[in-house]
C-alpha cells in the first residue's frame, strides 16, 4: 500500500537510488523522479517505489514484491537488515 511505501521512504535514507536500481527501476526513471520532486527526497523515494511496485505487477504477488525488496535491503552491499525488520513489524508480517 502507499502507506507502506511512505513508511519505507521515511526510513530508507540516502542510498535509495542504488536500492531502486537494484530493484530494476531504470536510471532515467530515477532521474525523472528526482527532477519532479527536487526539494523533497521523501517524495522522490515514494515515487520511485511506486514505479518499482507497478513493474511486472500482473505476474508477481505483493508478498513476492516485498520479498524482493527484503532481499535487496538485506544484501551485503546494502546492509539494511534493521530496516527489513522494521518493515516486517510495520506490516505485521
Amino acid at each position: 500500500s502507499d502507506k507502506v511505501l511512505s513508511y519505507i521512504a521515511t526510513n530508507l535514507g540516502r542510498d535509495w537510488t542504488m536500492i531502486a536500481l537494484r530493484l530494476g527501476v531504470q536510471q532515467v526513471l530515477i532521474e525523472q523522479v528526482q527532477i519532479n520532486h527536487q526539494h523533497n527526497v521523501h517524495d522522490q523515494i515514494v515515487s520511485a517505489l511506486k514505479k518499482w511496485r507497478s513493474m511486472n505487477r500482473e505476474n508477481i504477488s505483493s508478498e513476492d514484491k516485498l520479498n524482493e525488496l527484503f532481499d535487496v535491503l538485506s544484501s551485503d552491499d546494502v546492509g539494511q537488515l534493521e530496516l527489513v525488520e522494521k518493515i516486517k513489524e510495520f506490516c505485521q508480517l
